[in-house]
């Protein structure tokens, strides 16, 4: 048995599509935080990166279970229990988030770009007196 064999690379795959999510998360969190420290003019905000934190947990747990090499038949069962109770996170978390990033930027005295439906932002864009940067 090498070490790359099937299911190890495919843990190692999911590894790193684990370490992409916790980008994607660390990188709108950076931006909002600093956004708001700094009192940019305009924030975007993603709330669907919100539905990546327990994505990671889910991929990290299957990833776990294909690399490690002595877990008992009751650690993969609970692993597992795990991944597939945050399954249905990935898709309400950002229903749940989006309405505490809104209050949130609110009360910093932001307001929400509102964009024509041909003209959508992947997220949310925030301004504060600077109308031009919803365009």
């Amino acid at each position: 048995m090498t070490l790359l064999d099937r299911p190890a690379l495919l843990g190692f795959i999911l590894l790193a599509v684990c370490a992409l999510l916790g980008l994607v998360v660390l990188h709108q969190l950076v931006s909002v935080i600093g956004g708001l420290g700094a009192g940019d003019a305009w924030i975007d905000v993603n709330a669907g990166a919100a539905g990546a934190v327990p994505a990671v947990g889910t991929i990290g747990s299957w990833a776990t279970v294909l690399l490690a090499r002595r877990l008992t038949h009751r650690t993969e069962r609970r692993l597992m229990s795990l991944s597939f109770a945050l399954v249905p996170l990935i898709p309400l978390l950002p229903f749940a988030a989006a309405p505490v990033v809104h209050a949130v930027m609110t009360d910093r005295g932001y307001e929400r770009c509102l964009v024509e439906p041909g003209r959508r932002f992947p997220g949310s864009r925030y301004q504060r007196d600077m109308p031009e940067a919803c365009l």
